[in-house]
């Protein structure tokens, strides 16, 4: 159980995203590796990796929703995995964003004064966590100390996010160059993605097709489908190379951590922003808040 503690902007979400990649990517390395163990020894464990991938899900439980760039494959909502409603894969990743939010220390009080039958199933399952799944949880707090008192009991690793500088790698800010001025001075039929528009194509003879079509004048008439223009470009470029780099504090010494987004899970790093846009008219006014 991991805590990632620090003020708003200091990293603490991308952190625990990177964690959760990384605890994914070696369970599936360690997976490939004993394969052969689980398919002689534990056939229930590889029957449920297999209905994952089935259902394009990742054993990962998250109240963000995280995306796997490699295989588009999402996270899975985690309320009821952490209440026990459903049982999680073994070696799971549990990812809570803001768990104070979720789980306040004053639940303590209010299970005190009216039990909670739900609040006692996710005390048993922090409780006996490796017994039942045997992974890891993670959450993202700005003071450790404001989470559940049920769950803290049971012991934590707390890790301060001090703060993290973005920016875009050289070999980034080179492609996007070239590929804004060919975007500018070429016609649609040099900058559009062929490789991609290709993996578009579902059946065999559509692939077929597509070699004919691309030849034809007519296929290059719709910029809006196929033209990348500027601020897509800019947008692929900046996913694939942006660069972090986080400083954080653990058990008395200071580290950072250098990573790019390349491979990472993906997930929308301003899940509020509408929600703050709502509230003030087009002058930067606040809207009159509405009773009831």
């Amino acid at each position: 159980f991991i805590v990632i503690k620090g003020l708003w902007g200091a990293g603490k979400s991308i952190i625990m995203n990177v964690i959760a990649h990384y605890l994914y990517e070696t369970k599936n390395t360690f997976d490939k590796r004993n394969k052969r163990y689980y398919q002689h020894m534990n056939n229930e464990y590889l029957e449920e990796n297999t209905q994952l991938e089935k259902d394009k899900l990742l054993p990962v439980y998250s109240n963000l929703e995280f995306v796997d760039h490699k295989t588009g494959y999402k996270s899975q909502d985690i309320l009821p995995y952490i209440t026990l409603q459903k049982r999680a894969v073994q070696k799971p990743v549990y990812c809570i964003d803001e768990i104070a939010s979720l789980f306040p220390k004053e639940m303590y009080y209010e299970q005190v004064a009216n039990p909670n039958p739900m609040l006692e199933e996710m005390k048993e399952l922090f409780k006996k966590f490796r017994h039942y799944t045997n992974g890891w949880i993670l959450g993202t707090e700005q003071d450790g100390v404001d989470i559940y008192v049920g769950f803290r009991k049971n012991g934590y690793a707390l890790v301060t996010a001090l703060g993290t500088t973005v920016k875009l790698s050289k070999t980034g800010k080179i492609i996007r160059k070239i590929k804004n001025f060919f975007n500018i001075i070429l016609p649609p039929i040099l900058t559009i993605n062929v490789s991609e528009l290709y993996q578009k194509q579902l059946f065999r003879e559509d692939r077929r097709a597509f070699w004919i079509k691309i030849l034809l004048p007519l296929y290059y008439s719709y910029p809006v489908e196929y033209y990348r223009r500027k601020q897509e470009i800019n947008n692929a470029i900046k996913l694939k190379y942006q660069e972090y780099q986080t400083k954080l504090s653990f058990e008395g010494a200071e580290w950072y951590i250098n990573y790019t987004n390349k491979d990472i899970f993906q997930y929308d790093t301003r899940a509020y922003k509408n929600e703050y846009a709502d509230k003030f008219d087009k002058f930067g006014n606040r809207k009159v808040i509405q009773n009831g």
